[in-house]
């Protein structure tokens, strides 16, 4: 979906949904570095009723790129992590962008989440186009990211751990299991 985005990059509202430590965020970061868009990081706790009207008031305005004077940005990406926190003043403001008549045509907003926002009245998601993120199956696909970082950080495979039993004690967690191989590096010395 990523890939298919970056090659025809279309603006719109996404919400990433799942567990923690799966790499909503780390892919939303580099979806975003080779976006040619501002990306702007918004933690949730930052995001409240004055933040979003912020945005509003960013996404009408084109700077030019300081070092090419000449390039304006495409687009603009916000990228709203652990929206599940904002406020509900939040949530609210957010439906006028969110809106297809009301979106802004340059910019996309991704929202990360654990969980769905405080919004009863479900008008929030339906407005995003939701992503799920899920841990299971993905223990085959972590050993093999944790395999590329041993080698591309040096180790090799005599001296290497078990992988499988790694991102077993993380439970999945990607964040947890590349946090135990870094450790495993830093004691290769």
């Amino acid at each position: 979906v990523m890939l298919s985005l970056l090659r025809n990059p279309k603006p719109g509202p996404w919400y990433f949904l799942g567990p923690s430590g799966l790499g909503k965020t780390e892919m939303t970061m580099a979806f975003g570095n080779e976006l040619p868009a501002h990306v702007y990081h918004i933690a949730s706790k930052d995001c409240d009723l004055a933040k979003v009207r912020w945005i509003k008031e960013r996404v009408a305005y084109v700077p030019g790129d300081v070092m090419n004077p000449g390039v304006k940005p495409k687009m603009y990406l916000f990228i709203i992590d652990e929206a599940d926190s904002m406020t509900r003043d939040a949530v609210n403001t957010f439906l006028s962008l969110l809106d297809g008549s009301g979106r802004p045509g340059n910019a996309t907003f991704i929202f990360t989440g654990n969980a769905q926002p405080d919004d009863p009245s479900g008008r929030f998601m339906s407005r995003v186009k939701m992503l799920p993120f899920s841990k299971e199956g993905m223990s085959g696909e972590i050993v093999k990211l944790l395999t590329t970082i041993w080698v591309q950080e040096g180790g090799t495979e005599a001296n290497a751990p078990s992988f499988a039993r790694i991102v077993k004690d993380s439970r999945n967690n990607i964040r947890d299991a590349v946090n135990t191989l870094e450790i495993e590096l830093m004691s290769l010395g």
